[in-house]
């Protein structure tokens, strides 16, 4: 299943509140609207965006969403959760850390992903920083860190799920362009991280990796492992393409998205949008 979020706005284009829907692509339908969150555009200037985040609870075997927001007058974050069947949003005890880009005035259209494992959502988190500046930024301030991380990258890090494991992977500005991931192999344990793939990129127009002004890398988001163990599927942030890399004999090969198609003014447009991209598993499950 897969839960998105809308928003409604009054005559004069202000926020009124969110609203929750469920979407199941391998059966083609959908909820109704739900979840309800209002007083919104009131206390949009001091408070900002609330960004949301969806999971499956294994302790009580609920799907729940997490709604939350960084209040800059406070200097703390707003954290609501819903449980599925009571409808009904919660407050709860606010982030012991605050996850990166939480005071992004534009919701999540640029913030760090979230990542759902083993029942729990899990956040890059810098202690005393919630805005990227690597200047700014020591290695101790990073939490529950793989050994060997030890150069603050100029480009954010990025982490997901590769073969059920938690991975955490970043570029080293080194001769050879390193892209570095980790794994955990034991959940929620520091000393279980293990350095799964180093890949170098030596030439500076390596597609799927570095920007194409040859200077810049890309944030490049972890998709999927395959069984085997043998190919890697990456999304980088700022291309459309995704990129299949068989890290045996160290190839890489780009492969296509379909582009979503819609008319503005008349005009018929495609685009594909990588901000957000994640693997998918087809499933049968109700959305009742």
């Amino acid at each position: 299943m897969i839960c998105l979020f809308g928003e409604n706005f009054n005559s004069t284009d202000e926020y009124l509140e969110y609203y929750l829907r469920l979407w199941n692509p391998a059966t083609r339908t959908t909820s109704q609207k739900f979840g309800h969150l209002g007083d919104f555009y009131k206390t949009f200037y001091c408070h900002g965006f609330y960004k949301f985040k969806f999971g499956f609870d294994n302790s009580n075997r609920t799907y729940k969403v997490v709604a939350y927001r960084y209040n800059p007058v406070r200097l703390r974050s707003n954290v609501k959760i819903l449980s599925f069947g009571d409808n009904v949003w919660r407050d709860i005890e606010s982030f012991p850390v605050v996850p990166l880009h939480s005071d992004s005035i534009y919701g999540d259209h640029f913030s760090e992903e979230c990542v759902y494992l083993s029942g729990t959502l899990n956040w890059l988190a810098i202690h005393n920083n919630i805005g990227y500046i690597c200047k700014d930024i020591t290695v101790g301030q990073f939490y529950m860190l793989p050994p060997g991380f030890d150069e603050v990258p100029s480009v954010e890090p990025t982490f997901g799920v590769l073969g059920g494991c938690l991975c955490f992977s970043c570029f080293y500005n080194n001769t050879n362009f390193d892209f570095v991931i980790w794994q955990m192999k034991k959940f929620g344990v520091e000393e279980s991280w293990t350095q799964f793939l180093k890949i170098s990129c030596q030439n500076p127009s390596d597609k799927g990796f570095i920007e194409d002004d040859g200077m810049h890398y890309c944030r490049v988001v972890l998709l999927l492992l395959a069984e085997d163990g043998d190919t890697l599927m990456l999304k980088s942030k700022g291309d459309k393409d995704a990129v299949l890399y068989y890290w045996k004999d160290n190839r890489k090969e780009q492969i296509k998205f379909t582009a979503s198609r819609f008319i503005t003014n008349n005009i018929t447009r495609e685009e594909v949008c990588g901000f957000w991209a994640m693997d998918y598993t087809e499933s049968l499950v109700s959305i009742s």
